[in-house]
């Protein structure tokens, strides 16, 4: 792997980058899209850098929002449907997702790739799939929006699917997209998104 080539002096205690390697290229959109840090140009500063680094330590030092689960006294009587399936490299974002449903008495599988996803419907039977959009692009994450779906209704399976996207320009077209493939529940990660997202796996599961 190359490494990002300095194009400019220092000015203000300012870095510029241009990233001249496809896998560090890669590599960064995936660091920016995991901080939710959108750049004003094609080149790197390292105040993009700062930014992205204060990002990730705001979401570590974060709680968990605070939230009131259903009829929580009775959880066990639900832990056949509180299995969730996490689908994507969602990198700092499943450490969010572990705290967050685990206070909800989720139990939570993580993996990386469709494949992996399928052999995990051979052995269990999932409550919840949530898919990231941008694995790494969105036209994947639709395949596997597809793949999933299929396999829920081949099982006979009632299976809430949830789509997690970046912000973007076009963020109404890919909702649309996807609530026509079958999913159940799109959202963007920025705001409160964790927390419409927990209350709407509540809702589902003592409905």
């Amino acid at each position: 792997m190359g490494v990002p080539q300095k194009i400019s002096t220092r000015q203000s205690h300012t870095y510029e980058f241009q990233i001249d390697d496809p896998e560090f290229s890669e590599f960064m959109n995936q660091l920016l899209s995991l901080s939710n840090v959108h750049l004003t140009s094609s080149h790197i500063t390292t105040q993009d850098l700062q930014k992205i680094v204060l990002k990730f330590q705001g979401m570590l030092n974060t709680s968990p929002p605070s939230f009131t689960v259903s009829n929580s006294q009775n959880l066990g009587s639900y832990s056949a449907s509180r299995s969730i399936l996490v689908i994507g490299s969602l990198g700092i974002i499943n450490h969010q997702l572990k705290l967050a449903l685990a206070k909800m008495g989720f139990t939570i599988m993580i993996v990386k790739s469709l494949d992996e996803a399928m052999e995990e419907f051979k052995n269990k039977d999932y409550a919840f799939a949530v898919i990231d959009l941008f694995m790494p692009t969105d036209r994947e994450g639709f395949d596997v929006l597809d793949e999933i779906k299929k396999a829920a209704i081949m099982s006979n399976l009632s299976m809430n699917i949830i789509v997690l996207s970046n912000a973007v320009s076009n963020e109404k077209k890919l909702e649309m997209e996807a609530s026509a493939r079958g999913a159940n529940l799109f959202l963007i990660r920025e705001g409160d998104w964790l927390k419409k997202m927990m209350h709407y796996m509540d809702e589902m599961t003592h409905s």
